[in-house]
């Protein structure tokens, strides 16, 4: 470590910086990191190509897919992780065990009910399992943040995932066109996978995190990172994940300009001038065309949101049917799926995971859900004010809850692991002065 330190101002004035940032990163991180943190890391990216294998191939492990098998087995793994990691789970972080206990023994309440009525389907019991699989990821990473390295580690793994999965659109956009869209009259890809609903929630994530990483030294390295996860989303044409990215970087031109010292907020003004000029520019070569297409539907109630206005409408009359069981602990996904399917004509959850957690697994589940998120925040929220983990934090927290609320991601796990994972690590150690690692910087002791 002291040989790393001493090095810091070599490389701070090489005429390479960027190279030079990653080149001292890696050494830190070789000499500190530990064996749980890599394979952490790992997981984003292992994510989506396990992802984008199943959609080409549709590959089955009977009875599950490929990618539910390997979720299931990461999530043995990371329980082994979390168990042996636990102990160095931060005082900061343990306000988060009980709402993630509780979130937890709602959805047992779910299968236990269902289970009685002789009714469990694999569907649901998949469905249970993907919402404990990014449970048990955030505590894991929780107690990994304990480390420098191992954070440093893993809001990598996360920058990397979103840039692959970018340069996947960007390259299918420009080379496949509208024989890959996964549209009928415009041009928008998923970059290989089955949907691009989530995907853009990692790319996001993936542009804030390296905006943020990269803040103060080495900027035009956080600038070029955010600006290939900006195209990338923009070229799928997902409105959720958007909406939730503008809202993210508005708050952090906000929170910019609130702070006295500009020193220190200037990233957050120069992410949101990035946003604006990427944007000006892609519109400039690609046109609007796909953009009115795409939200042509938000004047009609009934097709609104690509047709959520109309199923959310029979979810909460759904709900309102069920007798009082089944209102408090749920009817599971195989049920809200088929209910979906004989009262909207396809069988699709809610598109909300707030109307999800409701139908799926009752009152309870819903205010687990809730409870939940509110303990994120007030996580998020305890740092100061002025704080650059708090405004990344709640930046990446705005888009969690915008892709929650529109569009549904708590059946997506690989997606909720890149929100809780960057989240954790972020903010998970109180926030102090910034300790810099050739360019790269994380708040902590």
């Amino acid at each position: 470590m002291q040989e790393y330190t001493r090095r810091l101002p070599r490389l701070a004035t090489s005429p390479m910086p960027a190279i030079s940032a990653v080149s001292g990163a890696w050494e830190f991180i070789f000499s500190n990191a530990s064996a749980a943190g890599w394979l952490v890391a790992f997981l984003p990216l292992l994510d989506l190509v396990v992802g984008q294998a199943q959609a080409k191939w549709l590959l089955q492990a009977d009875p599950l897919s490929l990618s539910q098998a390997y979720h299931g087995a990461a999530m043995l793994v990371l329980a082994m992780v979390l168990i042996s990691k636990l102990r160095w789970l931060a005082v900061s972080a343990r306000g988060l065990l009980p709402a993630v206990v509780c979130l937890g023994a709602s959805l047992l309440v779910t299968v236990v009910c269902i289970l009685a009525e002789g009714d469990l389907t694999l569907e649901t019991i998949v469905a249970v399992g993907q919402v404990i699989y990014w449970l048990i990821l955030f505590l894991a990473v929780l107690s990994l943040a304990s480390s420098k390295a191992d954070r440093f580690l893993v809001l990598g793994g996360i920058v990397v995932a979103g840039l692959y999965a970018s340069v996947c659109v960007i390259y299918i956009y420009f080379t496949a066109g509208q024989d890959a869209s996964i549209y009928e009259k415009l041009i928008g890809n998923a970059a290989g996978f089955a949907t691009a609903k989530g995907l853009t929630g990692v790319l996001a994530t993936a542009g804030l995190v390296g905006l943020w990483m990269f803040r103060t030294r080495n900027r035009p390295l956080g600038a070029a990172i955010l600006l290939v996860c900006i195209v990338g989303m923009l070229l799928t044409y997902q409105r959720a994940g958007l909406v939730g990215f503008v809202v993210a970087v508005v708050w952090l031109a906000w929170w910019g300009l609130r702070n006295r010292s500009r020193s220190e907020t200037s990233w957050a003004m120069f992410g949101a001038a990035l946003l604006v000029a990427a944007a000006l520019a892609l519109l400039a070569l690609v046109g609007t065309g796909g953009l009115e297409q795409k939200w042509a539907d938000m004047g009609d109630l009934e097709k609104a949101g690509s047709g959520r206005a109309a199923f959310w409408q029979v979810a909460l009359t759904h709900y309102g049917q069920m007798d009082p069981l089944s209102k408090v602990s749920g009817i599971g996904y195989t049920r809200t799926a088929e209910s979906l399917e004989r009262r909207y004509g396809a069988r699709i959850h809610t598109h909300s995971d707030f109307l999800d957690f409701l139908l799926m697994y009752g009152a309870l589940g819903f205010v687990g859900y809730v409870a939940f998120h509110a303990c994120v925040v007030r996580f998020v929220l305890r740092l100061n004010k002025s704080s650059s983990a708090l405004a990344a934090g709640l930046a990446i927290y705005i888009v969690m809850l915008s892709q929650a609320f529109f569009t549904g991601q708590a059946l997506a796990p690989s997606v909720m692991s890149c929100y809780l994972g960057a989240i954790a690590c972020i903010c998970a150690t109180p926030d102090q002065q910034p300790v810099q690692r050739a360019g790269m910087e994380t708040e902590g002791r």
